[in-house]
């Protein structure tokens, strides 16, 4: 990190570069090229030494070789591209009671480090090659952000969003095409989410945060364009007569929610346990009526953190429990829809909203050690989808070259433990397709 002084103030530059190779793992060809990909990441920090301002600007662009050839991001002048290029820029200003920040940042919410249900500020890109991969999954998001101290064990924060940018995720198209006897069925599941910011949001999510030496609680309240993606029937027509006749498209939708959670972590002689619980209700769908929408849910993480001596080694060590809660079920709809598009319908919830079963469970766990003078880390994360009965690993080790250089590997492994289809059930959207393997090698300064 370079500084340079100015008058009363300071300015800090810096970057890094990483070249890594993804390649995919399968069981009919073993391994195969996925990506090449060179990234760079660079950092513009400017703030008063005074303590009164500051500002930050990250901007991220790759070049990357895969089957379809050489391509740059960003490739062009779309809200798509803006997105990825610009990944933090906002400005703080800092008072004696409060702070202000205005632009795009990170804001995470919750006490808890996996899926925590009081995270829903920000986006994600879950088509990531990794589930664990920081620097690929979160985007941030434009915003106001407030942030007021009125003792020093009391935080509350207000955050105003105002435009939508959804969950970057690949869903494939389903087209439902034929004729049979007096049916007649030509209707069709579109993904064309909208880009980034071409819709207003209007989010507003605030949290009270009490922070003591043993305990932190934090309550949180969203009112909030949901990010993650809904579906739309105004284009579905059905005409029971002489035939009976479907058609039209459904296609993705975005709708208003209301996100309630509670967030608490507590230390105890060397163990740190933390929980959270949210309920997330559509606006318009609070008692899971809607054929045409998400239903209610509540959602419940138990973290517990602790390092363990193994010899001279020390490991730390997580682990979660993970309870996905749906309320109501098909029987509470209520539609002018025969049963027959019902049941059509219901389909594409189960496969794309991930409602088919009322609970989900998942154990969480993951262990970091260091060896060589904490010079080469080793860590393994290990998700396993009860429910949905899959398994995913991420083993991964990185060796610091020197203070500047460091050089890792990876591998991001879902193992189907009961059918082929197991794994395409709920909250993790991973299956055996993504398996894939990696090499990386980061230069920052």
């Amino acid at each position: 990190m370079w500084a340079v002084a100015a008058v009363a103030q300071e300015v800090q530059v810096g970057a890094f570069v990483r070249l890594d190779h993804y390649g995919g793992v399968a069981e009919e060809r073993l391994y195969s090229n996925d990506r090449v990909r060179l990234t760079t990441l660079s950092q513009l920090e400017a703030y008063d030494q005074a303590g009164f301002w500051s500002a930050l600007l990250e901007v991220v662009a790759h070049l990357q070789y895969d089957e379809d050839g050489f391509s740059t991001a960003p490739g062009g002048f779309t809200a798509r591209d803006i997105d990825n290029l610009i990944r933090r820029a906002y400005v703080s200003l800092r008072f004696d009671a409060f702070d202000v920040d205005v632009g795009k940042k990170f804001v995470r919410w919750g006490k808890v480090d996996f899926l925590s249900p009081l995270d829903v500020i920000n986006h994600f890109n879950v088509d990531a090659p990794a589930l664990v991969d920081l620097f690929e999954g979160p985007r941030a998001d434009p915003m106001v952000h407030v942030t007021a101290y009125p003792t020093d064990e009391l935080a509350i924060e207000l955050v105003y969003v105002p435009m939508l940018a959804p969950y970057l995720v690949t869903v494939d198209d389903i087209d439902v095409d034929f004729r049979f006897g007096l049916l007649d069925v030509d209707m069709g599941f579109r993904n064309r989410p909208p880009e980034p910011y071409e819709e207003f949001a209007h989010s507003v999510h605030g949290a009270i945060s009490y922070t003591t030496f043993l305990a932190d609680l934090q309550l949180s309240y969203s009112y909030f364009r949901d990010q993650i993606l809904d579906i739309d029937l105004s284009d579905l027509k059905e005409r029971i007569g002489t035939f009976h006749v479907i058609e039209g498209t459904i296609v993705p939708a975005y709708r208003r929610a209301h996100n309630i959670g509670l967030g608490a972590s507590i230390g105890l002689d060397g163990w740190v346990i933390s929980a959270d619980v949210g309920a997330k209700f559509l606006a318009d769908n609070l008692d899971g009526s809607r054929i045409d929408t998400k239903n209610p849910e509540i959602r419940s993480v138990l973290q517990v953190d602790h390092p363990f001596a193994l010899g001279d080694q020390q490991i730390f060590t997580t682990a979660g429990v993970i309870h996905r809660l749906v309320l109501f079920d098909e029987e509470a709809w209520e539609s002018e829809y025969s049963p027959f598009l019902e049941s059509i319908i219901g389909s594409l919830h189960d496969r794309e909203l991930f409602q088919d079963e009322p609970s989900h469970w998942y154990l969480i766990a993951r262990l970091q050690t260091s060896f060589l003078r904490e010079q080469l880390s080793v860590e393994t994360t290990g998700a396993w989808g009860i429910t949905e009965s899959a398994l995913h690993l991420a083993p991964r080790a990185s060796y610091a070259i020197s203070d500047n250089w460091s050089v890792a590997a990876g591998a991001n492994l879902w193992f189907t433990l009961d059918g082929p289809d197991s794994t395409k059930v709920g909250l993790l959207r991973r299956d055996d397709a993504k398996d894939n393997v990696f090499i990386q090698t980061t230069l920052h300064y």
